[in-house]
């Protein structure tokens, strides 16, 4: 019987330590997690803003493309 109280006064004393100390460990990770989400969002977007630019219309080459086609 003395060692179940041992157990159950381990347990009652030490679980509370080790679950905040887990809890701190995910709060970290979760901090973590949060901002590499936050810094790949906002490279993505700063490579497809940086790709749009290389692929938005030159409007000066469309009206040469026009002249040459009305050319023909």
């Amino acid at each position: 019987m003395q060692s179940v109280c041992l157990c159950c006064d381990w347990i009652r004393h030490h679980y509370g330590h080790l679950s905040a100390e887990y809890l701190s460990l995910l709060d970290q990770m979760f901090e973590d997690k949060v901002r590499f989400m936050n810094e790949t969002i906002f490279q993505i977007t700063k490579l497809f803003d940086g790709n749009m630019k290389a692929v938005s219309p030159d409007k000066k080459h469309e009206r040469r493309l026009k002249l040459l086609q009305d050319v023909e």
